[in-house]
């Protein structure tokens, strides 16, 4: 960073937190009741939120908890209750998707970590989107991964494409069935 150079990082896996889904503890129970229960559990606790229904924002009984990196950490999923109610810990889902910063607009990193010059997602320019100009939402955008006339985090942009491609490739081909073929009888 001294010397002006453009880069990105990670965070090591030894410092990330460890993340667990919990189910079944209604919505209204207090984040600092469940910190407290996993404390006598052995298990730090950092953040606790609860899930919102994606279309209604109605909060669900599933909570994202973030636990202190810990030799202990996977023996949570072996608590059944908590709190004197049935609970199951469980992994959470994996994405199967190349993040995206939304600071360079380049794929494999997160903008926590990223120390290369800000691009914008609508125009390409060297700024941040939100120091963007371009008030108006029009069709005179341009990629900063592939130069096409779409914005940066387009899906169906063929660089993101190519690298899900590589990453995840398909397990196998769709079967698409053929139409039996027809006779006629003369």
């Amino acid at each position: 960073m001294e010397k002006n150079t453009e880069f990105h990082t990670y965070k090591p896996r030894q410092d990330r937190s460890f993340r667990v889904v919990l189910r079944n503890l209604h919505p209204s129970t207090e984040a600092n009741d469940i910190k407290q229960a996993l404390k006598e559990e052995e298990h730090e606790v950092t953040n606790i939120w609860n899930v919102k229904q994606r279309t209604t924002n109605k909060l669900l009984p599933i909570h994202f908890i973030d636990i202190k990196p810990s030799t202990n950490n996977k023996e949570i999923y072996q608590i059944n209750t908590l709190l004197n109610i049935i609970v199951k810990f469980e992994a959470p889902n994996t994405k199967r998707d190349i993040p995206q910063c939304m600071h360079c607009q380049k794929y494999g990193h997160t903008k926590n970590y990223c120390r290369i010059t800000p691009r914008c997602v609508k125009c390409a320019a060297q700024h941040l989107t939100s120091e963007c100009p371009r008030k108006v939402q029009d069709g005179n955008v341009r990629c900063v991964n592939c130069n096409e006339p779409h914005p940066a985090n387009y899906r169906g942009c063929a660089v993101h494409k190519q690298l899900q491609q590589k990453m995840y490739p398909k397990l196998r081909d769709r079967y698409v069935p053929q139409k039996p073929l027809s006779y006629s009888f003369n």
